[in-house]
């Protein structure tokens, strides 16, 4: 059983459960500073792959784990050797579905690009043929642990409550998309991380489809077909706001102190490599 009690420091270990189109790509490049390569194991593209290679490896092997991240659903904490503490960062769901779809058609690789582009299928139609399972309460699906089990349009209302139970009792944070930087601090809050979080957006696409210019009916059917991902969005915004009133006061002005650094960081730091002297030198010369 996992917990979020993190006294004496940091959990032996942490598990990133990456939910796709969450800012994740962004935050794996800020988890490589906070833990050693060597104690990372990190899951591939084929996520169920991934999964099935760490679950025959060796207990002296999955003892080294300090974090481990990427596409999974909940419950691989069962596999550790020591206790560990889960994190998240869910995502308003007709974003992700919109942002899911964005990404299938520009990315080859992908298991649905094929069928997409071959078929011609807009969001709406790829959306009825019923082929993107986490397009379907993919959130509820991770964070419940069911993932692949139900069929598309069976998620149920027992999935979501085990969603959030598992949100609740298991996750040190479970973060929002779309409030990142608060999402930040309390992650290097509550896991007592020591290294900075600052950063650049990292695989965001301008390009695609924008939900204001969507038909009313295709938003419709995002919403029907993510009505529990809804409720557990609505859930999680809820447990955020109470995780980042327990941090004090002060954290609102932490997490603005931190958007400061974050913006102007690297002009400071290109002033201050800037040499007046050197300058003024090459004009003279």
């Amino acid at each position: 059983m996992t917990s979020n009690k993190l006294a004496g420091g940091q959990p032996a270990a942490a598990i990133f459960l990456h939910i796709p189109k969450t800012a994740g790509t962004t935050l794996m490049s800020i988890l490589d500073r906070q833990y050693p390569a060597e104690s990372i194991y990190s899951f591939g593209a084929d996520a169920h792959a991934s999964v099935a290679q760490f679950k025959a490896m060796d207990d002296e092997s999955r003892a080294k784990i300090q974090l481990l991240r990427g596409h999974m659903a909940y419950g691989l904490h069962e596999f550790l050797p020591a206790p560990a503490v889960y994190f998240t960062v869910l995502r308003d769901p007709v974003a992700r579905v919109i942002s899911t779809y964005n990404f299938i058609l520009r990315t080859p690789a992908h298991y649905l690009y094929e069928a997409v582009t071959r078929q011609n299928l807009s969001l709406h139609g790829l959306l009825a043929s019923k082929l993107p399972l986490m397009m379907n309460d993919g959130q509820v699906r991770l964070i419940s642990g069911v993932w692949g089990e139900p069929a598309f349009g069976e998620v149920t209302e027992a999935m979501l409550e085990k969603a959030k139970k598992n949100l609740a009792e298991s996750f040190a944070v479970a973060g929002i998309t779309e409030q990142f930087d608060q999402t930040l601090c309390l992650l290097k809050e509550n896991l007592k991380w020591q290294q900075a979080i600052t950063y650049q957006r990292l695989n965001v696409s301008q390009q695609g489809l924008q939900a204001s210019k969507l038909p009313a009916a295709t938003v419709d059917l995002i919403q029907h077909a993510n009505r529990q991902d809804l409720a557990l969005y609505a859930y999680a915004r809820n447990l955020f706001k109470e995780q980042c009133a327990q941090r004090g006061a002060l954290f609102a002005w932490r997490v603005r102190r931190f958007q400061l650094t974050n913006k102007y960081g690297p002009i400071v730091k290109r002033l201050r490599t800037y040499s007046v002297r050197t300058k003024l030198r090459s004009l003279f010369e």
